[in-house]
């Protein structure tokens, strides 16, 4: 009888897998290699890109993030090689975008909606639905001239179960690695195009959102009137509620449009929202200094806790309404983080 063991082997460089698989035959032993990932190519030196068959994985300056081609395109690995600060325990949480509007509560006949989303509002989300259908990538691409990878989702409706393609909702997304930085810059862009000639202001979205691990509690930015100067950070209590929990949420004010979820060893992950200008000094996109953090605790441990961090944001539903943004997450300490903010200022 054949005895076959498979040998999983991860290069460190690259994040990428290969596995080895030995089977024995009698007295014959013969090696076959399962053929890794074959790199795609690059514009700028630095940079390591290697596709399989779930994704595309960047690897630079020793970090890493991987696009998740299977659910949506978002980011479900953001770190090192060896370790990942992305909680990816279901598919409203990643890395991605959010949007929300009317109907509040949405309901489709003969649709199962999760227990917990009864009375959840219209909300295509990128990853995927409370029943774990993913979200389909439509079009995917790797520009080796600008060095960003492009992915085009059709997103799902989260409270569903049995799988709602959202049709009056696109989301794209560019990612480019910031060679010689621990940084990702991320252009993405949600257009509506619904029907009915409704308009409902106000509406919530999370562009971006990220959901990391629970290790990284401490809220980190600079809060005062003096930005830019290298005036002291400062450490933001949770002193609100979320989802029924005491002391789990916190809202700040970050004039220099970054904040930071850090670890006890000092390392994190921070979120970078600058001012934008095109050539002739117009203003592009206004620098974000509100931000969101939440500390999910789950003590009954019915869900994975996690870090959430986000820069809440409203929109007025036209029906027709194409939103952009552009946005880093930034890999190390505090002091790495707030200097990428302050050079792209």
């Amino acid at each position: 009888m054949s005895k076959i063991k498979v040998i999983k082997q991860k290069n460190k460089t690259t994040g990428a897998t290969r596995f080895v698989k030995e089977s024995v035959k009698g007295s014959r032993i013969f090696d076959k290699v399962i053929p890794t990932p074959t790199p795609l190519p690059v514009a700028n030196s630095g940079l390591i890109i290697i596709k399989n068959t779930n994704g595309i994985i960047l690897a630079w300056s020793g970090k890493q993030a991987t696009i998740d081609l299977v659910n949506g395109g978002v980011l479900k690995h953001l770190g090192t090689p060896d370790q990942n600060l992305v909680n990816t325990y279901d598919l409203g949480r990643y890395n991605g975008a959010s949007i929300y509007s009317n109907p509040e509560p949405y309901h489709i006949n003969g649709k199962a909606e999760h227990i917990s989303f009864v009375s959840a509002s219209w909300n295509p989300v990128q990853a995927g639905d409370a029943g774990f259908n993913p979200s389909k990538v439509l079009e995917s691409s790797w520009n080796a001239t600008t060095g960003e990878y492009y992915a085009k989702t059709r997103p799902q409706q989260w409270k569903f179960t049995d799988s709602v393609p959202e049709p009056e909702c696109l989301f794209e997304t560019w990612y480019k690695p910031i060679l010689g930085t621990t940084a990702i810059q991320v252009r993405q862009r949600v257009s509506l195009s619904r029907t009915g000639g409704q308009i409902h202001n106000g509406k919530a979205l999370e562009l971006p959102f990220g959901m990391f691990d629970r290790n990284l509690e401490s809220l980190i930015t600079y809060t005062g009137n003096a930005p830019f100067t290298g005036a002291a950070t400062q450490s933001i209590s949770y002193d609100y509620a979320a989802f029924g929990q005491p002391n789990t949420a916190a809202y700040v004010n970050g004039s220099e449009h970054w904040a930071a979820l850090v670890r006890a060893d000092g390392q994190g992950v921070g979120l970078v929202i600058p001012r934008i200008l095109d050539g002739n000094g117009n203003v592009l996109q206004t620098g974000r200094t509100d931000f969101r953090a939440n500390k999910y605790l789950n003590a009954d441990g019915s869900q994975n806790p996690m870090m959430y961090l986000q820069s809440p944001d409203t929109y007025n539903d036209m029906g027709n309404n194409v939103i952009d943004k552009t946005y880093y997450w930034v890999l190390g300490t505090t002091e790495q983080i707030r200097a990428f903010a302050v050079s792209v200022h």
